[in-house]
C-alpha cells in the first residue's frame, strides 16, 4: 500500500490496466484494513485471485501486473525527484 500525491494518482491513471491495479489496491486495503493487518502470505494469494475472477486474468498475471504496477510507481517518484533536484 503506497501512499500517493495527486501526481502519481495521474500517472497511474494513464497506464494500460491501471482499473485492475485500482481495483486490487482497494481489495488490499479492504482485506488488510489499509495495511495495519498484512500478512503476505494470506493478502497476496486473496487479492490475486479475486482480481483473477474480476478481469479474467490468471493470479500469476494479476500478481505480477500489481508488481509491475509497484515498480513503474517507483520509478515515476524517482524521475520526479530527479527532476525537481534539477531545479
Amino acid at each position: 500500500m503506497i501512499e500517493r500525491d495527486n501526481e502519481t494518482e495521474e500517472f497511474i491513471k494513464s497506464l494500460p490496466q491501471a482499473e485492475i491495479y485500482f481495483f486490487m489496491e482497494g481489495e488490499y486495503n479492504r482485506l488488510t484494513h489499509f495495511g495495519e493487518n498484512y500478512d503476505a502470505d494470506i493478502h497476496d494469494q486473496q487479492v490475486a485471485e479475486r482480481a483473477a475472477k474480476e478481469f479474467d486474468l490468471t493470479e500469476d498475471e494479476a500478481g505480477q501486473l500489481y508488481a509491475d504496477f509497484g515498480m513503474r510507481i517507483a520509478e515515476f517518484w524517482e524521475e520526479r525527484e530527479h527532476r525537481n533536484s534539477l531545479s
